[in-house]
């Protein structure tokens, strides 16, 4: 292209910033009239049936999920598990835990996990004596969790 063409270019480019730029605040300024002619009352019936729609959706979906599979369902639950865990440096642990799930209400619950027993092996580990290990019980792990109803959206 040549220069004057070029510059002719800009300048229509910049002309039609400039017009869409100054008729923006119009179009808005129209917009916002139109947005005021809804009455309060409208606005409040909206909300309403908004908020019943999701509160019949989060009903429908909590009651779909009691199939028993759902980690947030708080129902009286107990499972024992096996952990065997090698870690870096050379140390071998193995856990032997029992988990239990205490329900307060239906969005309230405790979480218990009591270990069993615990092996940790410290043969393997740098600048520990071949042949120590250490055989405990662990510590208690309490979880107080709350599952806000209005987060119930289908699970699996």
């Amino acid at each position: 292209m040549k220069p004057a063409c070029i510059n002719n270019f800009l300048t229509l480019l910049f002309a039609i910033a400039l017009a869409t730029f100054f008729g923006l605040p119009a179009a808005v300024a129209q917009e916002g009239i139109e947005q005021q002619t809804v009455s309060q009352g409208d606005i409040e019936r909206l909300k309403e049936v908004r908020k019943a729609t999701r509160n019949q959706r989060v009903e429908e979906n909590v009651e779909g999920n009691k199939t028993g599979t759902d980690p947030r369902d708080f129902s009286l639950k107990w499972m024992p598990y096996y952990r065997s865990t090698e870690l870096e440096n050379g140390l071998q642990q193995q856990d032997l835990t029992a988990l239990a799930v205490v329900p307060f209400s239906r969005t309230l619950g405790v979480f218990i996990e009591v270990p069993l027993a615990q092996y940790r092996d410290f043969s393997d580990v740098a600048g520990v004596p071949e042949g120590t290990d250490a055989i405990g019980i662990g510590d208690v792990d309490l979880k107080f969790l709350w599952n806000p109803k209005a987060l119930g959206f289908s699970y699996g």
